[in-house]
C-alpha cells in the first residue's frame, strides 16, 4: 500500500478509555441504610469513608474532589437535597424523584463554565466555548457535566497523545473516567499574500508546508482566493488530526494541566512573530461539552498572516474500538506513524527527481 492512499491514515483512532468504576446504584435514596448502598461518586467527588450518618428517616453522606473547596453534601429526609461547591461556587438542588440520576440533579449555575473559561484560557491556548441555551447543557450521573478538550496534532504525536492519557490513568487526582480518540478533519489555510513571506508562492510549499505541520499530504490543490474585503490569499486545503480527550468538568483543569505538559496543548501566546506561525501545528485547540463534535461540524480561525478554519465530525459509532486491548491500539498508531515517515520521504524524493 502506498502512503499516498488516503486509507492509510484512517479517520479516526482510539487513543484508550480510563475506567473509573463507581460501584453502581445499590439503593435508591428512600432504601439506603448503611455507606455501602452509596455510589462511590457524586457529581463533584468522591465518597468520603465515614462520613454517612443515619436516623430512623434520614441520612447524610460527604462526597469530596481533591480540587479545593469542591465537595457535594448529600441528605435524604424524605426528599432528596445536595449542597454543591465547585471551587467556592456554591448552589443546591433538590430530587422529588427520590432517584439519584434525577434530572433535577444535573442543573448547575452557568457561573461555573464562565469561571472555567477565564482560568482555561489564561493558562493555555484553548478557547473555551460555553455551553448555550439553543445546544443545552449536559449532565450526568455519577459525574456531572461532560467535556471535551480537543487539539491539533501531528500523526507523530499520536504516541505521545496515548502516553499522555497512560499517565492520567495513574492519576488519582482525575476521579472520572475519560477516554482519548484521534480524529481526522480538514482545514482550510489561507495565507495572506500581502503580509505572508516569500516562500509560500514557491510551487512546493503547498505540499511541504501541510507535510511540515501535520505530517500529511494536502487534501486538494492550492487556490488564488480572494477575501470579501479584497484581500488576496493562496488557499491550501489539509488534512488534520485532532486529539479529543473527552473528560468531565470536575477533572477538566487536570487533564488540560497534563497535555500541557505533554506539549500537546500549549502556553496562551505572547506576541510571537508572524512567520513563526507559519508551518506551526500549534493552533489554538478548544474545549466543548463533547456530544457537539458527533451533531454539528466545528470551526474556529486564527487571524494573522494565515486564516485557519477548522472543520471536525465525530462518528460515537467508532466508540466500540475504545475496548481494543493496549497492544492493539498502540499497533494501529505505530503503523500510522510509520505510514507517515515514508510519506515524507517518498514526497521529496519526488520533489527532487523534478
Amino acid at each position: 500500500m502506498s502512503p499516498y492512499d488516503s486509507s492509510a491514515f484512517p479517520d479516526y483512532l482510539p487513543l484508550g478509555l480510563v475506567a473509573r468504576p463507581y460501584g453502581g446504584i445499590k439503593a435508591e435514596p428512600p432504601d439506603v441504610k448503611a455507606e455501602e448502598d452509596l455510589p462511590r461518586r457524586f457529581m463533584f467527588g468522591c465518597l468520603q469513608k465515614g462520613s454517612f450518618s443515619k436516623t430512623e428517616s434520614s441520612w447524610s453522606a460527604s462526597y469530596r474532589h481533591p480540587i479545593t473547596e469542591t465537595h457535594a453534601e448529600v441528605a435524604y429526609d424524605g426528599i432528596l437535597e445536595v449542597n454543591f461547591s465547585c471551587q467556592g461556587q456554591k448552589w443546591m438542588t433538590t430530587s422529588p424523584g427520590q432517584t439519584f440520576t434525577d434530572v433535577d440533579l444535573c442543573i448547575y449555575p452557568e457561573s461555573l463554565d464562565e469561571a472555567m473559561k477565564e482560568r482555561v484560557e489564561r493558562r493555555y491556548n484553548l478557547a473555551y466555548y460555553v455551553p448555550s441555551e439553543e445546544t443545552g447543557r449536559d449532565c450526568c450521573f455519577p459525574d456531572g457535566p461532560p467535556r471535551c478538550i480537543v487539539c491539533p496534532i501531528r500523526v507523530s504525536s499520536l504516541g505521545i497523545a496515548r502516553k499522555a492519557l497512560q499517565a492520567m490513568e495513574k492519576d488519582e487526582a482525575i476521579v472520572a473516567p475519560l477516554f482519548a480518540c484521534a480524529v481526522m478533519g480538514s482545514c482550510a489555510v489561507d495565507y495572506n499574500l500581502e503580509k505572508a513571506p516569500s516562500y509560500v508562492l514557491d510551487p512546493r510549499f503547498p505540499i511541504l508546508g501541510p507535510l511540515s505541520s501535520t505530517e500529511l499530504l494536502p487534501a486538494g490543490q492550492a487556490e488564488r482566493y480572494r477575501w470579501d474585503d479584497g484581500t488576496q490569499v493562496l488557499r491550501v486545503p489539509r488534512r488534520q488530526y485532532f486529539a479529543a480527550f473527552h473528560t468531565f468538568f470536575c477533572d477538566l483543569e487536570r487533564v488540560a494541566e497534563w497535555l500541557h505538559r505533554f506539549q500537546l496543548v500549549g502556553n496562551v501566546p505572547e506576541g510571537f512573530p508572524d512567520e513563526e506561525l507559519l508551518d506551526s501545528v500549534e493552533h489554538r485547540g478548544f474545549v466543548c461539552q463533547g456530544p457537539e463534535l458527533a451533531g454539528v461540524t466545528i470551526e474556529y480561525r486564527e487571524n494573522r498572516i494565515r486564516q485557519i478554519a477548522f472543520n471536525i465530525r465525530f462518528d460515537p459509532a467508532n466508540l466500540v474500538s475504545l475496548t481494543d486491548a493496549d497492544a492493539k491500539i498502540d499497533e494501529m498508531i505505530q503503523a500510522v506513524e510509520r505510514r507517515s515517515l515514508a510519506l515524507l520521504i517518498e514526497v521529496k524524493a519526488e520533489l527532487r527527481i523534478h
